[in-house]
């Protein structure tokens, strides 16, 4: 569903220490004013193109069913977790078609410079099959990493999210929010290994100094942060409930992809949690981060979950 979760065992990996170093390489140019402004113009197409996407893979759930709108929007490589990561493609393609109905709609949206890579997150509703009596409604959020090759369409590569308690507004209410626009600014080699390295910079200077200290360094200040049960958190909100969701943890990327542009990423892996005392056992999460750079900056965490629960 647009959600995943569960709890698993893993050994936490080593972390070498030079990975600080190798993550600040920042190769690029500012954009002068007018280009910011033929930037801002060029984007306006992809985003909406990105939101009309995911507007459209909901209608297709609610005319055709879940299983049909999946498999018609997810490319054939989709990462999704149940609980560790699977191919979502292949995981829809061996399950039957159901009556049980998911609803949602977009909350925000992100584009890259490339305008072939984008995140979409917000609220979905899940009604239960109609042969199955006293079944509960069920809520959440979900998050959508979508990519597209140029002359072809949106495909979801990584689809993941949590649930939690119905909301106080409905999905029709919802106004979509969209993301800073992005400049671009010169390629660097090696860039998805650098990604893979700022999961374990951030590992890292979670042990060396505490966490709160290491998720402020490397998040943005509009951070969303989707933890299984809770309600969505947002800006410092988000970094504090990160910062004890991640409490004396080891994070351990397994994947990762970029945009053309290399202004937008995703990484996924466990975060491991030692035990605090000697009454409570290590526990670990599977977590998906997105990242944002800006032209002259450091890659940032926006938009961060924790596990979720199968749909």
């Amino acid at each position: 569903m647009r959600r995943a979760a569960g709890l698993l065992m893993m050994l936490a990996l080593f972390i070498p220490a030079v990975v600080m170093g190798t993550t600040r390489r920042v190769v690029g140019h500012k954009p002068v004013r007018g280009e910011l402004v033929k930037i801002a113009e060029a984007q306006k197409a992809p985003l909406q193109s990105l939101v009309t996407a995911e507007q459209e893979f909901a209608k297709l759930s609610g005319s055709k069913g879940i299983r049909a709108a999946f498999l018609a929007s997810l490319s054939r490589d989709c990462v999704m977790f149940r609980p560790l990561p699977v191919n979502g493609y292949e995981m829809y393609e061996a399950r039957p078609a159901s009556t049980a109905k998911l609803t949602w709609t977009p909350s925000y949206a992100e584009v890259s410079a490339a305008g072939d890579f984008g995140m979409t997150c917000g609220p979905w509703e899940w009604t239960p099959p109609t042969e199955k009596e006293n079944g509960e409604m069920a809520y959440g959020t979900f998050l959508s990493v979508w990519r597209r090759e140029p002359g072809k369409p949106w495909k979801n590569v990584l689809d993941g999210g949590i649930s939690h308690d119905a909301p106080g507004t409905s999905l029709r209410a919802t106004i979509v929010e969209t993301g800073p626009d992005h400049a671009p600014f010169e390629p660097v080699q090696g860039v998805e290994d650098t990604l893979l390295a700022q999961d374990r910079a951030l590992s890292d200077m979670a042990q060396e100094y505490n966490t709160a200290r290491a998720v402020v360094a490397w998040t943005a200040d509009d951070l969303r942060f989707f933890n299984d049960g809770q309600p969505s958190h947002l800006g410092d909100d988000a970094r504090n409930a990160l910062s004890l969701a991640a409490r004396n943890a080891t994070w351990n990327p397994m994947g990762s992809a970029v945009s053309r542009s290399q202004d937008m990423a995703y990484t996924y892996g466990v975060r491991v949690r030692a035990a605090v005392d000697s009454k409570t056992a290590p526990d670990s999460v599977v977590y998906v981060h997105v990242w944002r750079k800006m032209a002259g900056e450091l890659w940032k965490i926006f938009a961060a979950v924790d596990h979720g629960v199968k749909r």
